[in-house]
């Protein structure tokens, strides 16, 4: 069996489990990741946080965390006073950096979904919020929060593009040469369908978004998990590798 991983970064954990499961992973990345420089729009955040009014710190991507880090003086977050800030992340691995940087709780979502994140947000403190992104952002929180009429400070930290030229697996996923391609964003969606507009595959979604995106593209996920964990990959996968041995 092989199982094609295609997302820019972080995959390695991934194909361990895979692996554990019985397939080759192949890791191909259909997207490219780069820091979008904009100092002045990682200080007017990080000014947002210092503020001493209460305000949401959101962290909704791994790479919009890592690049407004990387963009602020050393230890910045260190000066932070975290009793004015509320946390909210979109899932596990974001949760994990709020709570590296010193935040006490934070607020996840309940399926791991930006629709939903905003309204545990808004019913658990409608108060502003901070949220660094990508160029490829959701606007579902955002646009909850200014509906609600309250304040966003968001700014581009990070840009996410189509790899190119094609990917080398391409080739292969049109020829059908895949049992499973792992689809973690909408933008993986639309970068794999843009190559390959009629795989012969099936696939692995993370969460309701990756699942709605691929759905326009005509398919539907043949495994859905929401959180992206270990132990939720393989309990979808465990039958399907079973009956391939």
């Amino acid at each position: 069996m092989k199982a094609l991983l295609i997302r820019p970064s972080r995959n390695e954990n991934e194909a361990t489990w895979l692996s554990r499961l019985g397939f080759q992973c192949v890791i191909d990345p259909y997207l490219t990741i780069q820091q979008f420089p904009n100092p002045m729009g990682a200080h007017r955040m990080f000014g947002a946080l210092e503020d001493q009014r209460p305000k949401w710190f959101v962290n909704t991507s791994t790479n919009a965390f890592e690049n407004f880090e990387n963009q602020l003086p050393p230890q910045a977050f260190d000066r932070l006073d975290l009793r004015t800030i509320r946390f909210a992340a979109i899932g596990e691995a974001t949760k994990n950096q709020l709570l590296a940087m010193g935040a006490p709780e934070v607020l996840v979502s309940s399926d791991f979904s930006a629709a939903s994140l905003a309204d545990q947000m808004l019913r658990t403190a409608p108060v502003r919020a901070v949220i660094p992104g990508g160029n490829l952002a959701m606007r579902a929180i955002p646009d909850a929060f200014t509906k609600a009429g309250l304040e966003v400070v968001s700014e581009v930290v990070y840009h996410t593009s189509i790899t190119k030229p094609e990917p080398e697996s391409a080739f292969q996923l049109r020829a059908g040469e895949f049992d499973l391609v792992v689809l973690r964003s909408p933008s993986a969606v639309r970068a794999l369908f843009s190559y390959v507009p009629k795989p012969k595959t099936r696939f692995l979604c993370l969460g309701k978004a990756t699942a709605a995106a691929l759905q326009a593209q005509g398919y539907r996920p043949d495994f859905l998990t929401e959180s992206g964990d270990q132990g939720e990959v393989e309990t979808q996968l465990r039958a399907f590798a079973m009956e391939r041995k």
